[in-house]
Order: C-alpha cells, then sequence, then structure tokens
C-alpha cells in the first residue's frame, strides 16, 4: 500500500462497525489515514507485541499502546487516550492494522503472522473481534515460505549494458575519434559509471536470490536426514525411544532449529507425522513435569526471550526449572490464563513449540 494511496478500504466500515463510529463519516476518514499510515510504514518489534496482545487481551501494561493512541489523537483531537472509555473502537483499530499487515504476505507479514499464532496457543487465547486473524495469520505465513521456494530466475550473463546504453557509449566513442571535446569524455564517463552500477547491482541481486536459494535446498535435505533418521540431536538418542511428550516437544523445537526462515516450514503437520507423531495423541501442559529435567535443561534454550504472552509453551518449561515441579502450576496459571488440565493434540503440541522456537530465535537477532 503506497503512501499516497488514501482510498478506504471497502471493509472499513464494516470492520469498525462494532465500535460505533461505523455511520460517522468524518470519523472514519479520520481513523483510515491513520491506519493507512500505521501499515504504509510499518509496524516495529514492540508495536506488533502491544497491538497483538492487546487484541488477545493479554496485554498488561496500557501504556504500551501510547503510541498507537497519539496517533490517533494528532488526527483527530476528540480521539480519548483513556483505554476504557474507547476500548472497543481501539480493539478494531488494531485489529484493522494487524490484518492490512497481513494482507502484504512478504517477510515482516510472515513474522506478524507467527507472532499471532504464538500469543494464541493452539486456541486457547480467544477474541470476539476478528475472528479470522489466526486464519490470515496461516494464509501469511504459507505464502512467504511458499514463494520463498521457488527457483530464482537468473541470467547466465547479466544483461545488464542495455541496447541504449551500448548505443550511446558508441556513439559518443565516435564522437572523441571525430573531436576530443570536454563534453564527449564526461558523458562516456558518466555512461561507463553509470552501467558499472548496474552490473554491480544485478550481480549482488543475482547472488543474493541463490543464497537465499540454496539456503532453502540445505533445510530441506537437513529435514529430509532428519526424518530419515529420525534422531534427536537435543536428546542425544532415537526419537522413538522417548514417551509422547518428549517426542512431541522436541520434534517441535527441532524442526524450528532445521528451518532456514523464521518462520516455520510448509506442510509442518505432515513433517511432524512423518517423524512419528501421532494426531490421535493428546496431551496436558501440566504433564511437561513429568520431563526429566536434564532433558528439560536440554531443550529449553535461550530462555531470556520467553515471556507469559508470546511464549507461554516456553514458559512452562522456564517455570518448571525455576519453582520446581510442585509450585510452577500456580505460577503458570497466574501468568498466562491457559488451563493446564485441558488436552492438545500431539500434532498441535509441537508446532506450538516449533513457533515459538522461531520466534524466540527472531528476537535473538532483532
Amino acid at each position: 500500500m503506497s503512501e499516497d494511496n488514501l482510498e478506504m478500504h471497502p471493509l472499513f466500515f464494516d470492520w469498525m462497525r462494532p465500535s460505533g463510529i461505523g455511520t460517522d463519516r468524518e470519523s472514519l476518514n479520520r481513523r483510515w489515514t491513520t491506519v493507512n499510515s500505521l501499515v504504509t510504514k510499518g509496524l516495529g518489534i514492540s508495536q506488533s507485541d502491544s497491538l497483538c496482545q492487546y487484541v488477545f487481551g493479554v496485554l498488561t501494561d496500557y501504556s504500551k499502546l501510547a503510541w498507537f493512541q497519539t496517533a490517533f489523537k494528532s488526527e483527530d483531537v476528540t480521539f480519548s487516550m483513556v483505554e476504557e472509555t474507547n476500548r472497543v473502537e481501539l480493539l478494531c483499530l488494531a485489529s484493522v492494522v494487524l490484518r492490512l499487515t497481513l494482507e502484504v504476505k512478504d517477510e515482516n507479514a510472515a513474522d506478524l503472522g507467527n507472532l499471532i499464532l504464538c500469543i494464541e496457543a493452539n486456541g486457547f487465547r480467544k477474541r470476539d473481534i476478528f475472528p479470522e486473524l489466526s486464519s490470515l495469520a496461516v494464509e501469511a505465513i504459507q505464502s512467504f515460505v511458499e514463494e520463498g521456494r521457488e527457483r530464482p530466475v537468473v541470467d547466465s550473463i547479466p544483461q545488464v549494458f542495455t541496447t541504449a546504453n551500448v548505443k550511446k557509449i558508441t556513439e559518443t566513442l565516435d564522437d572523441v575519434t571525430i573531436s576530443i571535446t570536454n563534453n564527449a569524455v564526461k558523458n562516456l564517463a558518466a555512461l561507463t559509471v553509470k552501467s558499472i552500477k548496474e552490473i554491480t547491482t544485478s550481480c549482488n541481486e543475482s547472488l543474493s536470490s541463490l543464497e537465499e536459494y540454496i539456503e532453502i535446498k540445505d533445510e530441506e535435505i537437513n529435514i529430509l536426514w532428519w526424518i530419515i533418521n529420525s534422531y534427536s540431536e537435543l536428546l542425544e538418542k532415537p526419537i522413538d525411544d522417548v514417551s509422547d511428550i518428549e517426542k512431541s516437544t522436541v520434534a517441535g523445537i527441532e524442526l524450528a532449529l532445521l528451518s532456514a526462515n523464521d518462520v516455520e516450514p510448509p506442510s509442518l503437520e505432515s513433517l511432524l507425522l512423518k517423524i512419528g507423531l501421532k494426531s490421535e495423541t493428546n496431551l496436558k501442559l501440566e504433564s511437561l513435569a513429568d520431563i526429566p529435567e536434564d532433558i528439560l535443561k536440554s531443550i529449553v534454550g535461550d530462555n531470556s526471550y520467553v515471556n507469559p504472552e508470546t511464549t507461554p509453551y516456553h514458559l512452562a518449561i522456564k517455570y518448571i526449572l525455576s519453582f520446581g515441579k510442585v509450585t510452577w502450576l500456580e505460577h503458570f496459571t497466574q501468568k498466562t490464563s491457559i488451563p493446564v488440565e485441558e488436552e492438545v493434540n500431539a500434532l498441535q503440541w509441537a508446532v506450538q513449540f516449533c513457533r515459538e522456537r522461531l520466534l524466540i530465535r527472531l528476537r535473538q537477532r532483532q
């Protein structure tokens, strides 16, 4: 969406209807101007985190929304900065910004999609407004990872010296042969420099595309070997030799470690089935405490980026190690409101661990 494209989205009226300003054209125009500006500029890390957490009802510090409220206040002085007074409108606006960002379907949209799915935590966290955000998040991820696997089109000989430039350089050389003038030399130098820059740009783009493609191919080979060997590097033993809960946890984390991108590889559930996970198996978060402590330590990784809002499954392991197997549940439920006694499908369990570990890796690099 270009910065100049201020044409209102045809569904914006419907999206804002729950807020009560759906019939106020002037207010709608002002809100849309701000929404368009935010989506065009793109969301930063903390901005994405605060909006996603707010939409899912897990944001505990409303001061983190100040940047969002201020953006709308600058366009409309009547916009309230008190969260309680216009909560529904804020939820609508936050959901719209997230939705439009997802619809771009680029790398940023894929990262946002992964963040949304991590916070949702296998459906344990619900929202009344924009329930389709989860499906849009999945689409954004799938679109990005599938596009990244297409073989790049690279010319065997970079077509950098365009016909027009070659002709101009030839004509300039003829001019120099007939009569050397400063202008002719300057023109020749300028055209040569331009062509060299084009060559450099073309080669860099080609090399970058090939590099990314090779990374993807390496990922596919590594995942294939992982499935064939059915061996856990984290546990240093065959995956079939461990319990169901250990298998699902480790399989999700190791797939994340093998991924070339910061979002899940295509057909994630199919890959997990091939490694031996069973769709009919159900697990409970409270059963994480049954995993031996040495194994938990080996799989938890860097837990400095673990938090209740975005990585609840990793938080459970962190709390087991921090508070012990007797009292961790109390701390966990207070922080996350996630019911630890409810069953989760083994595949979805592994998918959640995979997504969370990818998010942790992304945060480590940012």
